[in-house]
């Protein structure tokens, strides 16, 4: 099975999960990245990937009518996009774990638009069940359940292999600079710690200690490159 077949497998099983059918929490990004990686010979890879995405996503759970961001497939197309990358040798493990958490950022909000409006459209499902039902033909509601993981892995499907190309295309910018020499991997390790103290932060609503997490992340960062 080729990379980017299993990326895309693993993206339409990820929005199944977090949104369609089960919710094993398969679709966190520590759980589904360990997984790629695993399968693609880079289990510590995949876990580095996976655990830097879960740090920004602690407290947000699938769980009532809230609009939960698209977070495993996009995790899936990051890592996975990551992972292509190291198998071809394009870019050291700082840069490609920054790359990761740039592409993730964007794509999550594009992914959660999309959830949106497959949620729009299976409403629409809606009238036509209930004119199933009357005219005795309950098997509709079975095949509306269908109908609706179908979308959600195409959804899966297109956010992983589209976050995937944009961070290839992202490696292949960042590997035109001469960042080798600035972004060293201590430097992303306090990024990640700093990340991390965030999302605790957050998820005991100490938010008014966010700003400040930010600025020690920065100056600790600097402090690093320039040391």
């Amino acid at each position: 099975m080729s990379s980017w077949v299993l990326l895309a497998a693993l993206g339409a099983v990820a929005a199944i999960d977090s949104a369609a059918f089960f919710q094993g929490m398969l679709h966190q990004p520590l759980v589904i990245c360990t997984i790629l990686g695993s399968a693609l010979g880079l289990p510590m890879e995949g876990a580095y990937f996976g655990a830097l995405l879960q740090l920004l996503w602690l407290k947000r759970l699938p769980v009532g009518v809230s609009i939960y961001p698209d977070i495993g497939p996009v995790a899936v197309g990051a890592a996975g996009g990551a992972l292509i990358a190291f198998e071809s040798n394009l870019m050291d493990m700082g840069i490609a774990g920054i790359a990761v958490l740039l592409t993730t950022i964007i794509f999550v909000r594009l992914g959660g638009r999309l959830m949106v409006l497959q949620r729009e459209a299976q409403g629409g499902f809606i009238p036509r069940v209930e004119k199933a039902i009357e005219a005795g033909r309950p098997g509709r509601i079975r095949l509306m359940l269908l109908e609706g993981i179908a979308m959600s892995a195409t959804r899966g499907v297109i956010m992983s292999v589209a976050a995937a190309g944009f961070l290839l295309l992202l490696l292949t910018g960042l590997s035109a600079l001469p960042l080798e020499n600035v972004i060293q991997p201590y430097a992303l390790l306090a990024g990640v710690l700093g990340l991390g103290v965030g999302s605790v932060l957050e998820l005991f609503d100490r938010r008014e200690l966010l700003p400040w997490v930010a600025v020690g992340v920065v100056v600790g960062v600097i402090t690093m490159v320039v040391i």
